[in-house]
């Protein structure tokens, strides 16, 4: 299975919360861990944020990850989904539309959580 990760720009420019330099999103597709583990064979073809605050380019990039890489399904990186939610995306809504459009699965989450990691999104401060 070709995969795709979209992680939150901000959070990997301030530092991924599952370690540094996205080492656990990393990880579980390697060890086919975490939301990983559902698959036989899992190739890694795109790693890519979501196109930063406000989240316009979003939808843009999942169908890119589709069109461009042939991604198979697209996992919405477990950092997108920390405390306070994302202002801008609405992800339910915009990737249940998306995944019925592309005819491909959108999957929330790569690793298993960090435990005992708090990081706060800075997403409305400029």
């Amino acid at each position: 299975m070709k995969v795709a990760i979209i992680a939150c720009q901000k959070m990997v420019e301030m530092g991924c919360p599952g370690k540094e330099a996205c080492v656990s999103c990393f990880k579980a597709i390697n060890e086919k861990s975490g939301a990983f583990e559902r698959y036989k064979d899992v190739e890694l073809v795109a790693f890519t944020t979501c196109g930063g605050c406000p989240g316009k380019r979003f939808t843009n990039r999942v169908k890119l990850l589709k069109n461009a890489v042939g991604a198979e399904a697209i996992h919405i990186a477990n950092c997108t989904f920390l405390e306070p939610k994302c202002p801008y995306i609405n992800f339910e809504e915009i990737c249940k539309k998306l995944a019925e459009e592309l005819e491909i699965p959108i999957v929330f989450g790569t690793h298993k959580l960090v435990k005992g990691i708090e990081l706060v999104c800075t997403c409305d401060k400029k």
